[in-house]
Parts: structure tokens; sequence; C-alpha cells
């Protein structure tokens, strides 16, 4: 998933204790590969924390040194200058659970916890907060706490600063902040922009069509054929063969086979490795890594896939959507008056979906669908004493001895065949997950468009009224310019809101 999104944030766990574990190796170049794209976000969104840090006797190590190795660690993994908090979960843990629930010393658990915590409080090297690399704001906004903790005489508070646990918290909230919240405040500026301009639009509409006397005729014939045409069963047909022909089912099929072909070219590679003989317990050995292999590949092929489905999706709901504002802009043929403009897809822009999450969303159900199969390898071992003999002759001859083997790669086509099978199967569920899914989102705009077909007649017979009624034209046209003046003074505000 690191490779799919260079926004959402991670929170890397690094055992102190333990480093360069080949699982964090294989890891950790998947994610110096994704803080390479993206920027300073896709650095920042990475924060590695070194937990156990209290871990340590007295004299054996330091704060310092193990963060050194943790940072040369992640050096040779390709990551530079890394966000690394040092931290001790379990101290914080206890704190926030135990100690919060008991303060009786013969209990164990809390004498343990309690020891933690004048452990962090004496000794100054364990002020992990000191360590952080956070901004000064965040770093005043600790202080604080921690002055205030001290001012109370709150141990368990100061101890849960000094654990780590609170800078890391503020980390992700400093993160939220500066890229999450300001990213959703953008987003929804924009979308009340559009229905700003669309409301506008509208409003000036019908302030043009009310004050415009010589034109109302004109203006109620090209509205009544806008209506007409919006009306049309041959307008309609012809709407619902464009949105027909919206269809990614050839693409997915290619898309789908690629990763499966990757896949496969990954395997064959393993095919050739396994030498030919082997001892039983070699076998294991590699069963062990294929296994291994197995179920990285699978996670991989399967992230493909959603991937794969997901993206379809959203091509089919941002093709049907250009479909519909290609209807829109069809009705406006020949339908301008002198200086009055009548665009249905300007009074309208604002009513239509720019994000289509919400509608896929809204029509997506939930259902149990296999996702891979688990295989166990059995093993009977097989037992041979070795035997030998020796020819009366007095001469000696060679000794013999039965020794089990295992054919290499044998065992790694019979391995690997039920996995290849599974692969082809995916493949086929997720072409067929994403053309029920892509004929879910057909259908939930279809409805989608009704109702905007639906309130494009309802604003049509409000121009109309503009155009035939004189006494609620002059009225219209009052309502209008006020309307206007106001949708302006809002603009400036919401302008204003991005500025800051």
């Amino acid at each position: 998933m690191l490779s799919e999104s260079s926004k959402t944030v991670v929170l890397y766990i690094i055992n102190a204790t333990q480093l360069a574990v080949d699982d964090d190796n294989t890891l950790l170049k998947h994610v110096a590969e994704s803080m390479k794209v993206g920027g300073k976000q896709s650095r920042d969104r990475f924060i590695f924390v070194v937990n156990k840090l209290d871990d340590f006797k007295k004299g054996e190590d330091s704060v310092d040194a193990a963060l050194k190795k943790v940072r040369d660690y992640l050096a040779d993994n390709g990551i530079e200058n890394p966000n690394i908090y040092p931290a001790s979960a379990l101290t914080a843990l206890n704190i926030r659970t135990i100690l919060a629930q008991s303060d009786d010393d013969d209990d164990d658990d809390v004498y343990e916890a309690k020891g933690k915590v004048r452990k962090f409080n004496r000794n100054e090297e364990m002020f992990f907060e000191n360590y952080a690399p956070l901004p000064a704001s965040a770093k005043g906004i600790i202080s604080n706490r921690l002055a205030k903790a001290i001012e109370d005489k709150d141990d368990k508070e100061q101890a849960l600063i000094h654990s780590g646990v609170v800078p890391v918290e503020e980390a992700i909230r400093m993160y939220v902040l500066k890229y999450a919240k300001t990213a959703k405040i953008k987003n929804i500026v924009d979308t009340f922009i559009k229905k700003l301009e669309s409301a506008q639009s509208f409003e000036t509409t019908k302030k043009e069509i009310s004050s415009n006397q010589k034109e109302r005729d004109a203006i109620v014939e090209r509205i009544d054929s806008i209506e007409a045409k919006l009306k049309s069963g041959e307008e309609a047909k012809k709407f619902k063969q464009d949105i027909s022909a919206v269809n990614y089912d050839g693409e997915i099929a290619k898309l789908a086979n690629n990763v499966i072909k990757k896949a496969q070219e990954k395997i064959t590679k393993q095919l050739k490795d396994p030498k030919k003989k082997m001892s039983v317990d070699e076998a294991e050995s590699l069963c062990a890594q294929f296994a291994k292999f197995a179920d990285n590949l699978q996670a991989e092929v399967q992230v493909e896939l959603e991937n794969l489905i997901e993206n379809t999706v959203q091509k089919n709901a941002d093709d049907l959507l250009k479909q519909y504002k290609k209807k829109l802009a069809d009705l406006v043929d020949e339908i301008n008056v002198g200086n009055v403009e009548l665009d249905p897809f300007e009074i309208m822009k604002g009513e239509i979906p720019t994000n289509t999450s919400s509608i896929i969303s809204g029509s997506t159900k939930t259902e149990k669908v296999k996702t891979g199969e688990e295989w166990i390898p059995n093993y009977e071992k097989k037992w041979y004493k070795p035997w030998t003999w020796f020819q009366e002759s007095g001469h000696y001859r060679d000794i013999m001895e039965d020794r089990e083997y295992v054919d290499g790669k044998q065992l790694a086509e019979k391995f690997f065949a039920p996995i290849q099978e599974q692969l082809y199967e995916n493949s086929s569920s997720a072409q067929d997950y994403a053309k029920k899914e892509a004929k879910r989102i057909k259908e939930a705009f279809a409805k989608k468009f009704d109702e905007l077909d639906n309130l494009l007649n309802t604003k049509l017979e409000e121009l109309k009224a503009c155009a035939t009624d004189e006494k609620k034209a002059q009225k219209k046209l009052e309502e209008a310019q006020s309307r206007l003046e106001w949708l302006d003074n809002i603009q400036t505000k919401v302008n204003a809101i991005l500025d800051i």
C-alpha cells in the first residue's frame, strides 16, 4: 500500500533492541521508494518511532547512541533525514491504564509501573521529548504541558511526556493540521465557490431576462426548446446510449493480465533457484522461504487488483459525468438570444458533483469475497540407518549409505502450482467484480442525472416566469440584484479563507 498513496500518515515502529531483521529490511526498501515520491509531504508522513528505549541498562548504551544506530540503519536502507522519535510505549500504556485505575503498591503491576514513572522522572537522559524533531511551536505546547505537570506535582503526567508518546501524538496532530486539514478546507471551499458561481450565473440570467422586455418572446421560445430537448425520448435514448458506451472491460482485462504476468515472472525466477538435491531440513527451510515469498506476492497482487478495481470504477464515474456535461452543452445549441445567454451548464455547474466519491461510496455494498488460500505443507520424515559390509577377501569396498533427498525443482513446482492457479482465479474474480461495480455505478449515476434534470427543469420554469409575468419580472429583478450583491460579499469572504 505504501507505493499506492503519497499522503497517508505512516507510523513505523522500530524495536530499539532488535535492529536489522529481514522483515524490516524488506519493508524499508518500500518505504525508501515511497519517500522519494511526492516531495516534503512524503517525508513528513513517515514517523519513525524507536520503541523500548528504556530497556538499556545503565552504562551499556545511551539514547543518543541508540538513535544514531537507527539513523545509520535507515540510511543504509536508502532513507535520509527521517523523523525519528524515541519512545517507551509500555510506560505510557501503563500510566494511562494501570496507574489510572489503581494506586495500590501491593499490586505487582502498579508497583512496576510506578517504578517506570520514577525512572523517567529522575533520569534526564530519559526525557525523550527533548530528542523529538518537532517544530518550535509544537515543542512549546509540550513544554507548557510539562511545566503545568511539574507545578501540579503530577508525576504520572511528567513521565507520560518523558516517555515520548506525547511528542509522537503531537507529530501526528501537526501532520493533520499541516496537510490533511488544509486539503479538506480547500476541497470544501472549492466546492462552495462552484455553488456560488452557479448561483451567480442563475441570478444574472434572471436579472437579464427580467430587464430585457424586447427579447422575452424569443427567450421563452428558447427555454421551451431546452425543455423539449430534456423531455425528448430521442434525446434520452441518445444519452443512455452514450452512457452505455462508457466501458473499460477490455482495459481492465489487459491490466489484470499484466498484474498476473508480473507475478508469474517472479514465481518463474523462484522455480529456477532451487538446487536439484537437498536434505529434508533444507527442503523445509526452502518451503519457509517460499511461503514468505508467496505471502508477499499475494499481498502485492491483491493491492494491485484492488487498485485496478478502484481506478476502473473512478474512470467510469468520471466519464459518466463528462457525458452529462456534454448533454448540457448540447442543449445550448441555438439558444442564445441577443445579449441574454442561456447556458444550462453554467446555471447547473454548482449542482453537478465534482468529487464522485460520495456517489461511489453511496452505491457501494459489502460482500464476502475469497482473498486467498492457505497452503500448509505436510512433511513425513523417514529415517534410514546406514548399512555397511566387509568382504572376507580382505579388500575394502566403498561404504554406501541410503540417504533421503528432496528434488528441489520438483518441490518448487509442486509448491507454486496451487499459488499460480489461485493467481488466475483472483484475476478473473477481480475482473468480474469490477464489471459488477461499474454496472452499479451506472445505475447510481442514472438516478443522480434524473435528479439534475428535474432541478434544471425547475430553474428553467423560474426563468420562464421572469420572461412572461411583468409584475413577477420586476420583483425577480430586484431579488436578483440583491442576491448578486450578497453572493459577491460571500465570495470575497470565502476567498479570504483560502488566503489564510
